[in-house]
Parts: C-alpha cells; structure tokens; sequence
C-alpha cells in the first residue's frame, strides 16, 4: 500500500436561517474533533492528512438580510490546534433571518468556489459541503437589492466557474479551484434548484433531506468518509 500525503480543504456552506439551528449545532459540537475523525478516515486507508483547513460561509436571503445575507468566516487550520476558534466561531452564528423561503444559497455556492484555496496539490481535497433545508432564488433574482455582490454571474457563469473556468473578475492566480481537487456535497430538499443541478455538475453529490427540518441528523463521519472518495466515485 502506497502512502499518501494530502492537504484537505472544507467549506461548509451553511443555511443560517431560523429553521436550521439544529444543523448548526450539530457541526458546532463535532468541531473539535473533525481533525481527529478526517484523520483516521485517511490513515486507515495508508494515506497521511498533513493539513486540515476549514471555513464557514452563511447565507440568507438579501431581501430580508441585507449585509448578513452571506458572511464568510476566515481558515481555520485544524492541524495547527485551532478548534477552539473554530467552535467559538459556529457558536456565534445566529440562526435567524431569511423569512419565506427560497434563499440565496447558490450565491454562497458562487462565493465558495472563488474563495482562495490551499490545498492545490494533485492528491489535495478541495470540499464543499452545501447544508439547507429549503430551495434556492436563481442567480440574480436579487440583483439590485442592497449588498448583493455586484460581479455575480447567472447560472451558466456558475457552472462554468464549477468546470473551473475562471471569471472574468478575478485573475489565474486568485482562482484557485482546481477540476483534479475539488468535491461538492449537497444536501437540501428533492425538488429544488440544488438537485437539479446536481446533475450537471460534475464531482458531486446529492442527498436529499426534508423540507424545514433542520437537518439535525445528519451523520459527519459518514459525511467525511464521502469526501475521502476518489473524484471519480462521486462523479
């Protein structure tokens, strides 16, 4: 067996609304072990985790949220003893907000994929993992309204940013998402926006999960043993 040294990114891209506070309970209490979990998860297999980041983006919607409609947290590097600061940071999001559903998750998913990466090796793992109980408004359904981002694209931008090419707004080095590293996770409701575009986009995995529930029972481990997967096994 042949090891294997990996750096592994996750975004989670997470509802914030009122609905989803079980959701973000349960990745707040499994914080402080994720390092530990992903780790064993890549050395029973005879590969090495040499670095583990993750980050938080929180969306809403921008007609009822305004500025706190998308807010992204910084890296937090698990290998580097920052799980404090990570838990402190998902205790301080706010499940509040949104009101009437849909919500502007694709724009967070937008957002996720032109944040700047740092695993970019061919055996890294860029992740992303989508959690909402609720569907989507299409891409520029808010345009206009206060603090929505004005370089947003329309879904053919979103999934040409998704195949990796760049956008116009930002330069070769700054897009960092790479085809041979990245993973999309996405669990929402059946009949969605997100399903649809499940199909479409390559690298990716969708679970459905009930409308309004909260998403309390969702496994991590098993979540984790699905980002270990070769690309290809999610495709």
């Amino acid at each position: 067996m042949i090891n294997i040294s990996r750096k592994m990114d996750i975004v989670f891209c997470i509802d914030g609304t009122a609905s989803m506070y079980s959701c973000i309970d349960n990745i707040r209490k499994h914080a402080k072990s994720f390092y530990q979990e992903v780790d064993y998860i890549f050395t029973e297999n005879g590969d090495t985790l040499d670095c583990l980041n993750v980050k938080v983006i929180t969306f809403r919607d921008y007609k009822k949220d305004g500025s706190n409609a998308m807010i992204e947290s910084e890296w937090y590097d698990l290998t580097a003893g920052e799980e404090d600061d990570f838990e402190k940071y998902l205790s301080g999001i706010i499940a509040d907000g949104g009101g009437d559903e849909p919500e502007n998750g694709l724009e967070a998913l937008f957002q996720t994929m032109c944040v700047k990466w740092n695993a970019m090796g061919d055996r890294d793992i860029q992740a992303i993992v989508l959690f909402t109980d609720a569907d989507a408004h299409p891409l520029k359904d808010r345009e206009g309204i206060d603090g929505y981002p004005a370089n947003m694209v329309d879904e053919e931008g979103f999934i040409k940013a998704w195949y990796c090419v760049r956008p116009g707004f930002l330069s070769q080095e700054e897009f960092s998402l790479r085809e041979r590293c990245k993973r999309l996770v996405i669990f929402a409701p059946v009949g969605t926006i997100y399903e649809r575009l499940s199909t479409i986009l390559n690298r990716s995995v969708y679970k459905p999960v009930g409308k309004n529930l909260g998403l309390s029972d969702i496994g991590i481990k098993e979540l984790f043993k699905l980002l270990k997967k070769s690309p290809s096994a999610i495709s």
